[in-house]
Order: C-alpha cells, then sequence, then structure tokens
C-alpha cells in the first residue's frame, strides 16, 4: 500500500504505532449511563495523519490542522485530528490493533471489551 509518498511492507502494523504514541481511547459518561468511547489521534503533521487514515482503511473522521481552543498556548503548533466514536469500528480496530499494543492500552482496550459486551 502506498501513502503520501511512503511504502510500508504491513501499513495496519505501522498505524498501531501511530496509535500507541499519538492515540488515545477515552470512556465519557451519559445521561442514559451507557457512556461512549471515543478513539482519537491528534498530531501535528498531516502527512503522518493521512497516512494513518489511508492504513486502516480510509474509516473514521479526520479533521484539518488548527487551534483547539483558545487556553492553548500561542507557540503551540494546530494540530489534526483522525477520530471515531462508533462503537463497531472501534471493535473491529482494537480487534486487530490488540496484539501489537503494550500493557497499558491493552488495558484501556480491555475495558472497552467489557463495556462492549454488557451494552449490546
Amino acid at each position: 500500500m502506498e501513502t503520501v509518498g511512503l511504502t510500508f511492507i504491513d501499513p495496519f502494523a505501522w498505524a498501531v504505532g501511530i496509535f500507541e504514541g499519538e492515540g488515545c481511547l477515552t470512556f465519557k459518561k451519559t445521561k442514559n449511563k451507557k457512556g461512549s468511547w471515543t478513539m482519537i489521534v491528534e498530531m501535528t503533521d498531516m502527512d503522518v495523519l493521512w497516512s494513518f487514515y489511508e492504513s486502516i482503511g480510509c474509516v473514521g473522521n479526520m479533521s484539518g490542522l488548527r487551534k483547539k481552543s483558545p487556553s492553548r498556548k500561542e507557540n503551540w503548533k494546530p494540530t489534526g485530528t483522525w477520530s471515531t466514536s462508533k462503537r463497531q469500528l472501534i471493535y473491529e480496530l482494537i480487534i486487530r490493533m490488540y496484539p501489537y499494543l503494550h500493557d497499558r492500552r491493552r488495558e484501556k482496550c480491555d475495558e472497552f471489551f467489557a463495556w462492549y459486551h454488557s451494552t449490546k
């Protein structure tokens, strides 16, 4: 697979490394008590973020470079974001990523899996 001029032997494994370093999986409580999860990769390098997007199959949502809030310091660069809150997509991605992740990320994935299987 070619992505922004680079050729990867295993694009998805490369994308897992990007997620491990720049991504997060977060839970937010909601009024209905089910809550929701979001998977995000945020970075200042749009070419790398675009390669990540392509390497995971062009799924999820991309946003271009921008300053996220006025509270960010003036010298901070704008960031681009890939994200998804789609329950099934998060499940499919982390099932594939899990073998490559370190313990801290796996623990968060385990929390997601427990939530996922209890809220069908």
